[in-house]
């Protein structure tokens, strides 16, 4: 079968999307697929202008001249050649190539769902609201699609024009990297990288600064946990530098010499983190997908997540849920003073109540196989190629 992969450009750096990229490229050549990827050049982006200007001459690459050259390019290619979309957000492309075979995966729609202010945690401006417009108009041209997760493909049928009878839930494979370890081992290694006191355990989150990540609330969290608590495990924030938000929060309180935030830390230390924590939080306002709960769980860690679609459906039975924040109705002391209770039960389970939820947590890892998830996405491609030509 012949592959077409339609990329973001590498010139606006989206690691995960290039991690998926990979995936999907170098598990289709390993099953003898011929594959290609197009993506846009840097021309204008190249000029010296930096912000905002910079951005806008990006998308001169992306949806000027970038569509001439996929156009060209498709006059030389053969019938039967299957176009994948490797995310939804490079929508305006689709209807260049509606009328061939062709598959979009989408990932999240949470900039679509915030453009429609059906987010209140998060405000798009009118021209964020303009480029979701062109992007939904552009996917809406598509036909078949791969969402991973159920979350996402509820997402996608109610932004369509009418819901897909063509859109299949394929979950993202966990990185063969996140192996179980013990909790020793883990906190052991850490150390050695952070140069940290952690052989009585820590609290830990993996993520970045976006709005959807809540990583204020960690903070929140923390704190207020810290406040009824004896114990004295210190968190450990995996990411970007803090805000200045959340510098604001953590200079007032008692416990700032207890909250470190851990920048440059590779996957495998992550593994060796995640291992080593006496509770992995994540309490996620939403995602598309949510790789950190497998990944903690894959390691040997205890995930507290949030109790809402997808974190509850990739968290299945092993996650120890909590609710979501909704500014809506409360603030984050009285959404914390909720929580904080949990996390204490949690840090106290003895070692049988612990090794039961591990035990559970590599169970529902397994479902994320690579392997796994590779073939079901192949076998689809296969289908919706076939499907094609017998209409």
């Amino acid at each position: 079968m012949k592959l077409v992969f339609l990329a973001h450009p590498k010139f606006i750096n989206l690691p995960s999307m290039e991690r998926f990229r990979n995936l999907l490229v170098n598990g289709m050549q390993q099953r003898g697929h011929m594959v290609s990827v197009w993506e846009p050049k840097a021309i204008f982006f190249l000029l010296p202008f930096s912000g905002n200007i910079r951005k806008w001459l990006g998308y001169i690459d992306q949806f000027i001249l970038f569509p001439f050259i996929i156009y060209i390019k498709t006059k030389f290619t053969t019938k039967k050649t299957l176009f994948v979309f490797l995310d939804h957000a490079l929508g305006p492309w689709v209807p260049l190539l509606a009328h061939r075979p062709h598959v979009i995966h989408c990932h999240d729609f949470l900039a679509q769902l915030s453009a429609l202010e059906q987010l209140p945690e998060h405000t798009t401006s009118t021209t964020g609201k303009l480029y979701q417009r062109y992007i939904r108009w552009g996917y809406s041209k598509g036909k078949n699609f791969i969402c991973v997760s159920k979350q996402t493909q509820r997402d996608l049928n109610g932004l369509l024009p009418s819901p897909s009878k063509n859109a299949l839930v394929v979950y993202n494979p966990l990185n063969p990297l996140f192996e179980f370890l013990t909790q020793e081992n883990g906190r052991q290694f850490f150390e050695s990288v952070t140069s940290l006191e952690l052989s009585g355990g820590y609290l830990l989150h993996v993520g970045g600064n976006t709005w959807y990540k809540n990583r204020i609330g960690v903070l929140h969290l923390y704190i207020k946990w810290r406040s009824l608590s004896n114990k004295n495990l210190p968190l450990l924030l995996v990411g970007p530098p803090p805000t200045a938000d959340m510098l604001a929060l953590i200079a007032n309180n008692k416990y700032q010499n207890d909250i470190h935030f851990l920048t440059q830390i590779d996957d495998i230390s992550l593994r060796y983190a995640y291992a080593g924590a006496t509770l992995f939080l994540f309490p996620s306002l939403a995602e598309g997908f949510g790789w950190p709960i497998i990944e903690a769980m894959s390691s040997g860690s205890i995930v507290m997540t949030t109790d809402v679609s997808p974190m509850n459906e990739i968290g299945g039975n092993a996650a120890v849920f909590i609710s979501r924040y909704n500014k809506q109705v409360e603030d984050y002391e009285q959404w914390a003073l909720k929580i904080a209770p949990l996390i204490e039960s949690v840090c106290n389970w003895n070692p049988d109540k612990r090794e039961q939820q591990v035990q559970l947590s590599l169970k529902n890892a397994k479902q994320f196989n690579v392997i796994e998830v590779l073939n079901k996405i192949e076998n689809e491609y296969k289908k919706i190629n076939n499907t094609f030509f017998q209409e």
